[in-house]
């Protein structure tokens, strides 16, 4: 639940403030179509300025990865398999010297 007061702030002059700053944000989409069918639909951009944008840059978490496999249910299902384990171990070992810096400034 993003809501007012943990993940933003509506302040009383109508100014927002962005709460997450801190809570880096890997987001790995999955979908049963095609990458034809997502475009030419505008379904990746829709998803994108809904989820990306719409919920967590309005929270000021940074969303470091963001990425669609798509036709999950085709052919490729390993190669995603592979690039899902790439994305995770890339996106942990980037934040885990931060984290580190963090924990020893706090």
């Amino acid at each position: 639940m993003f809501s007012n007061g943990w993940a933003y702030d509506e302040r009383p002059d109508g100014s927002l403030g962005k709460r997450l700053g801190h809570l880096p944000i890997h987001l790995i989409g999955i979908g049963g179509a095609d990458g034809g069918t997502y475009a030419r639909h505008g379904y990746d951009k829709a998803m994108r300025t809904q989820i990306d944008h719409g919920i967590f840059d309005f929270c000021g978490a940074p969303v470091r990865t963001s990425e669609f496999l798509v036709d999950v249910n085709g052919q490729g299902g390993a190669a995603h398999l592979v690039t899902a384990r790439g994305l995770g171990s890339n996106a942990f070992a980037k934040e885990a010297p931060q984290r580190a810096a963090t924990e020893l400034a706090g």
